[in-house]
């Protein structure tokens, strides 16, 4: 599972945001992937770079659910 962070941040006080996406941790989930396993590996994610209250929203895409037109 990878947990990346999508931020806007600006090189200059007065320059414009740019969106910066960074990669926080890419873990390999050795249980079962149900919501609660998942959830609780993004909330040691998220302690670990003290990120907790600053999250605006969390996406979850399982690729192997998505279908792929031909």
């Amino acid at each position: 599972m990878s947990i990346t962070a999508h931020i806007l941040r600006k090189e200059k006080e007065d320059g414009p945001e740019t969106l910066t996406e960074i990669l926080l941790n890419f873990v390999e989930l050795p249980c079962s992937h149900s919501g609660e396993n998942m959830a609780r590996t993004v909330a040691k994610i998220l302690e670990e770079y003290n990120l907790q209250g600053k999250v605006s929203y969390i996406l979850n895409v399982d690729i192997l659910a998505i279908s792929y037109a031909p």
